[in-house]
């Protein structure tokens, strides 16, 4: 698909998205027709817990994806206990949100061979992406809580212009914006690169 849009694509408030898997999104399509705006799950609102669910093997962009275009950022994400493997560009992107007017957080994931395709994207297992500035004005604040997860083999792909791969990411355009990183593990391939921690 070439729209932003996801197998899933949510802008439903105060919703939870437990115990599901996702995979093999993208398998029917040529890798000139996949496209960086399709994901496994889109989330475009607030109030929202994903947990215990499966994400494997999918052609299209980010597993789990959080934006909406010049939107007010959104905040109260809770992210945990998820396994993601084999997906094409980040595990989990951050991009719309403010985690100063509630909490914004993933804990306790599994992810790993992630970050594989060759798309214009990112290859991050966890990426805050700063999003945050269109139309809008307003960007968000406050300290995104990464903790207790375990990455592996992350950002082995050969993407284009904006690839960044790491087991984290932070884009590093709204300083405002924090990302707290506690008691995760991560393990790269010789093959990446050896910083867990990329900006961009």
């Amino acid at each position: 698909s070439a729209t932003s849009t996801g197998c899933i694509a949510s802008g439903a408030e105060y919703s939870d998205f437990y115990g599901n898997t996702i995979h093999d999104m993208g398998t029917d399509l040529t890798p000139a027709a996949r496209s960086k705006l399709f994901h496994s799950l889109y989330i475009q609102s607030s109030h929202v817990n994903v947990g215990w669910n499966r994400f494997n093997n999918n052609y299209n962009c980010r597993a789990i994806q959080v934006h909406f275009d010049n939107h007010t950022p959104f905040f109260d994400l809770h992210i945990f206990s998820n396994t993601i493997y084999n997906d094409s560009c980040d595990g989990i992107n951050f991009s719309n949100v403010d985690p100063s007017q509630g909490t914004v957080e993933a804990y306790n994931n599994v992810i790993y061979r992630v970050g594989t395709g060759t798309l214009a994207a990112n290859y991050a297992g966890i990426r805050s992406a700063d999003y945050n500035t269109g139309t809008c004005g307003c960007p968000g604040s406050g300290t995104i809580e990464i903790y207790n997860n375990v990455f592996y083999d992350i950002g082995s792909g050969g993407g284009g212009g904006q690839a960044a791969h790491g087991c984290f990411e932070k884009d590093g355009t709204n300083t405002n914006l924090l990302v707290r990183l506690r008691n995760n593990i991560c393990y790269q391939t010789n093959a990446n690169l050896t910083s867990p921690v990329t900006t961009e």
